[in-house]
């Protein structure tokens, strides 16, 4: 990784690869408001290893600083060499909606010097007809408000229709161009509604996921696992709840901190629980060893756009428990395995617990090789390989 000033991104390269006839290769900026140690920051390092094995060293524009952007080199199993361009964000720019409208028009001058744009933010606006672009839609800005938990608080509220607003402006000269990907057939069906598109514009590439290689033995602790960002949306308090309910098991909450305030507050709930342990910003090794201990894993997020965390725990050979919405319906298409209300969630839990649903582990395990890193690598580098031809035509 290389930090650039933005006079020095202008640097041609003539590799030869056998995609690509001998000459200079197209220069490739790529955007994303925020990098960490999440799925979307994941993706974003195989994209960037496509690009590489093509001869290729991307521009990485981000908000993010230094030490999210090691992060998420961490989280990859892999090298990937890219330059970066951390931009300061404008005061005005706070919250997750703005930062996404703003990042393509703060560096839309600058973008004029390259041939191919991959963005993989959840705003598609602010770029030129002319662009080659290539969008990973993680899920349309503007349904966001009617699907997240926060956006039910009135300051939350009063955010969104502000947000809402300022994308209406946005989407006003707004024409579909480019290639447009989307991360499941829950988000495809949002981006048909959302944006004036068809069913073929969209690709439906699910994410990377590297699934374990575990021998589908049950020798596993009454654990029940959740690995996901500490955030309201994730709805780790409920699954404070839920432990309370089941005291005879363990429940271990791991995820990155993505509010401090929540995580307080769960820190606070789970007081005088001894079945709970909470492990924030938790190493790969230690997520490593509870994956492959635990025998269910718990996905509580409503309307969750994928969920690679469940893969990845149905790959360790955990039972999955998660909502019944959004693209968990395509990970888990089990309905026995899924919940409507907390309450709903405790006997599905408990049978899980007791090794009522280990029949369906290995089902689930053949399902969910469509998610797998290689199939994603295949799908995926077909539609940037198109994108560079059309650049280098």
């Amino acid at each position: 990784m290389r930090r650039l000033r933005l006079s020095t991104i202008d640097v041609p390269r003539v590799v030869k690869t056998s995609s690509l006839r001998e000459r200079a290769l197209p220069r490739v900026a790529m955007l994303q408001s925020t990098i960490g140690f999440d799925g979307r920051s994941r993706t974003l390092a195989f994209v960037i290893q496509i690009l590489n094995e093509r001869g290729i060293r991307p521009v990485l524009f981000t908000f993010s600083d230094n030490a999210d952007i090691e992060r998420m080199k961490a989280n990859a199993s892999f090298t990937i060499q890219f330059d970066v361009l951390t931009l300061g964000r404008p005061l005005f720019a706070q919250g997750h909606q703005f930062e996404q409208l703003l990042l393509p028009r703060v560096v839309h001058k600058t973008l004029e010097a390259f041939d191919v744009v991959y963005a993989s933010d959840t705003s598609v606006y602010g770029f030129d007809p002319g662009q080659v672009v290539v969008r990973l839609v993680c899920f349309p800005i503007e349904a966001v408000p009617r699907y997240e938990d926060r956006y039910r608080r009135p300051l939350y509220r009063a955010y969104g229709a502000v947000g809402a607003a300022a994308t209406r402006i946005a989407g006003r000269r707004f024409r579909p161009h480019g290639i447009w990907i989307a991360n499941s057939e829950f988000t495809k069906r949002a981006m048909l509604d959302q944006y004036p598109l068809i069913a073929p514009d969209v690709h439906v590439v699910y994410p990377p996921v590297e699934i374990a290689d575990i021998a589908a033995g049950r020798d596993r602790e009454r654990v029940v696992l959740s690995l996901a960002g500490f955030h309201e949306d994730k709805r780790q308090l409920e699954q404070i709840e839920l432990a309370a309910a089941i005291p005879a098991s363990e429940f271990v909450l791991m995820g990155s901190m993505r509010s401090r305030g929540y995580f307080e507050c769960c820190a606070k709930a789970a007081r005088g629980l001894p079945n709970v342990t909470l492990l924030p910003d938790a190493s790969p090794d230690v997520i490593e060893r509870h994956l492959r201990r635990a025998r269910v894993f718990l996905h509580s997020k409503r309307f969750e756009h994928f969920g690679m965390s469940t893969v990845e725990a149905i790959g360790h050979g955990c039972v999955p428990v998660v909502h019944d919405s959004g693209g968990q319906r395509e990970v888990v298409p089990l309905p026995e395995l899924r919940y409507a209300t907390t309450a709903d969630a405790i006997p599905v839990l408990e049978r899980a617990l007791d090794g009522e649903f280990d029949a369906h582990l290995q089902p689930l395990r053949d399902h969910i090789t469509s998610y797998s890193a290689s199939l994603f690598q295949s799908r995926m580098a077909a539609l940037i390989d198109r994108a560079l031809v059309e650049a280098a035509s």
